[in-house]
């Protein structure tokens, strides 16, 4: 097996700061542990004790409106009794269940769902700031079937969707077929040291079939197998039985452009939204606004760059910072912002602190600082996704050994990625079961999924003659 990286480290995004006492991760801070593959990936590591999940008691979140956090509603009494919403908005949305159902055949944006069923403070209020918070993307462009297939499905089964949305609470949410409303209702989990405990651990375990800087020129088909050039400071070719790309949609489209138009114009589809990440840690005491929540995000109508605000300290207690002190993680740009990541490191700093001195009245100077730029940001899903994913699927299907997976495609969040991974994987498994027999390595015997990236052999020119690499 071969992990070719483009890059000169692996992890991607994930990456976690740990100086001064603080934890702050770049990327993704946690998961929602909606599928197990993630957590069967971290116990087959050995982090089963570096596992924590998200504080029960202050799940909450806050939606910033009119200058003042509101909390979202997820319950009955918080719906009812919250001031998010206005009374004129709130008997908008009880009259839902006797609106008929008039969905139109074909995919639609979530935001045109939202007007259509809830009424258009909800849509913007709601459904608008929360789909920012996950895709960094707008609700008006991004697709209902491919981001909450549960909402189109509810309409379909001609049942209520503000009843189902009340409810979904205990169902969870978190990306791909998830609910607006239930904000952190299954548990949110992360590592002690940050995420990039998991990437550094699998780094460990994968070391010597790891080949960074790295990046596919591009893949061919080569009788009943698949020849991989390789570029970066060693490039080389190589044969193999089984490829797996997971690669962002815009290099996939370059090397894999010779062998199906259809698999080139899905990945052209999707586009991806810049974002920047400030992480801010302040002593306790500077901060005068109450952290009873876990952070708050901020609808399109208030304008400016900034998306949300999470609080790390209030969502893994005694894990992110020293004590005494607290730390902020600012996300900026999205399709609000497309030009975020060309903002200097001061420049972020200063959109970030005034946006916490306005809404959380802290003035004070941070005793930390961390700043990430990420130009391919979030992968944004445009209405039509699922068609454009099924045309690719079927070009897949005539192309044997060959996979596409990778968080451009079937949802964004680690916990979809890693399950769509595990199934591949069995896939994969299957396939060379039939051709012949084969030995997987896996980091412990006890890991369940066995992730393939890349069956391979080298026949790069200096193998051909007989040299090392």
């Amino acid at each position: 097996m071969i992990v070719l990286e483009a890059s000169k480290d692996v992890g991607g995004c994930i990456r976690t700061d740990r100086s001064d006492g603080f934890v702050f991760d770049h990327g993704p801070a946690g998961f929602l542990n909606r599928h197990p593959s993630t957590l069967r990936i971290a116990r087959s590591l050995g982090l089963a004790d570096d596992i924590v999940s998200g504080c029960e008691e202050r799940r909450r979140r806050f939606i910033l409106s009119d200058g003042r956090l509101r909390r979202f509603p997820d319950s009955p009494s918080t719906f009812l009794g919250g001031d998010l919403l206005s009374l004129k908005a709130k008997v908008r949305m009880l009259m839902e269940p006797a609106i008929p159902r008039s969905r139109p055949r074909t995919d639609e944006s979530v935001g045109a769902f939202a007007r259509r069923r809830l009424g258009k403070e909800a849509a913007e209020l709601m459904f608008d700031p929360v789909m920012s918070g996950i895709y960094a993307g707008s609700s008006d462009r991004l697709s209902l079937r491919a981001t909450l297939p549960q909402m189109a499905a509810v309409e379909d089964d001609r049942r209520s969707l503000l009843v189902t949305m009340l409810r979904s609470r205990a169902r969870g949410h978190g990306g791909r077929g998830a609910s607006p409303t239930a904000l952190g209702s299954r548990r949110y989990v992360s590592f002690k040291g940050g995420m990039g405990t998991l990437v550094d651990a699998l780094k460990d375990a994968m070391s010597g079939t790891i080949r960074s800087d790295s990046p596919v020129l591009d893949v061919a088909r080569d009788g009943a197998t698949w020849r991989v050039m390789v570029g970066g400071d060693a490039p080389c070719e190589l044969i193999a039985d089984v490829v797996v790309s997971a690669a962002p949609a815009t290099a996939v489209r370059h090397y894999l452009a010779g062998l199906d138009p259809r698999i080139e114009a899905s990945c052209r589809a999707v586009p991806y939204a810049p974002v920047a990440v400030v992480g801010l840690g302040f002593h306790e005491a500077d901060v005068p606004h109450p952290l009873d929540g876990f952070g708050y995000l901020i609808p399109s109508r208030e304008r400016g760059s900034v998306l949300g605000v999470l609080w790390p300290t209030s969502i893994y207690p005694g894990h992110r910072s020293p004590d005494g002190h607290v730390l902020m993680r600012v996300v900026l740009g999205g399709e609000r912002d497309p030009s975020i990541c060309a903002s200097d490191t001061d420049s972020l700093m200063a959109v970030a602190r005034a946006q916490l001195h306005r809404v959380m009245g802290i003035a004070a100077k941070p005793v930390y600082s961390s700043v990430a730029r990420y130009s391919l940001g979030l992968p944004q899903y445009r209405v039509g996704h699922d068609e454009r994913i099924d045309e690719m699927d079927r070009a897949l299907a005539r192309l044997p050994g060959l996979h596409v997976i990778g968080n451009a495609f079937r949802g964004i969040g680690l916990n979809t990625c890693t399950a769509v991974a595990e199934k591949t994987s069995r896939a994969i498994a299957k396939y060379l079961g039939s051709r012949h027999e084969v030995t997987v390595v896996t980091p412990k015997a006890e890991a369940a999924g066995r992730p393939l990236t890349l069956v391979a052999e080298d026949v790069s020119p200096s193998r051909r003659s007989g040299s090392s690499r």
